[in-house]
């Protein structure tokens, strides 16, 4: 493994990685000028298929469901061992998820928080083809309601 850039915030990361597109990228949650879950955006933006690893101290369940349905694959604490950081980064390297020191309920929650709305975008989407309005669908999901 070789690192091949390094950014001071989240604008540099992004503009760093349309250069060098990078096979991993580790990205911290708080950041100035764009934090971590922008920069996630703006990448797979760019490329759906990039392998971004959020590396930070930050193990709510809000923060983590956010970098995860943002597009992160792996989701790691700042105090992870370097093997464990390693082992994520091959993971996620070659096509897997990596969440590596969550508790099993923070995993859980945010996978389901991810399937729930999965399931509630496909039942917009039928009530679109069935002809009902926005208005109509929107105050029956609450991921509607999420920014």
């Amino acid at each position: 493994m070789k690192v091949v850039a390094e950014a001071s915030n989240g604008r540099e990361a992004v503009d760093l990685w349309k250069n060098i597109v990078p096979d991993i990228t580790l990205l911290d949650l708080r950041m100035p000028e764009l934090d971590g879950v922008g920069a996630i955006k703006e990448i797979r933006e760019l490329d759906e298929t990039a392998r971004i690893v959020v590396l930070t101290t930050f193990d709510g369940d809000e923060d983590i469901y956010r970098a995860i349905r943002a597009g992160a694959k792996g989701y790691l604490l700042k105090d992870t061992a370097r093997e464990a950081l390693m082992d994520c980064i091959r993971t996620v390297h070659s096509g897997e998820t990596c969440t590596y020191r969550l508790s099993r309920s923070q995993a859980g929650r945010a996978r389901q928080r991810r399937s729930i709305r999965a399931l509630e975008e496909i039942e917009v989407l039928q009530r679109i083809s069935a002809g009902k309005s926005n208005k109509e669908i929107g105050p029956n999901f609450s991921s509607a309601k999420a920014p």
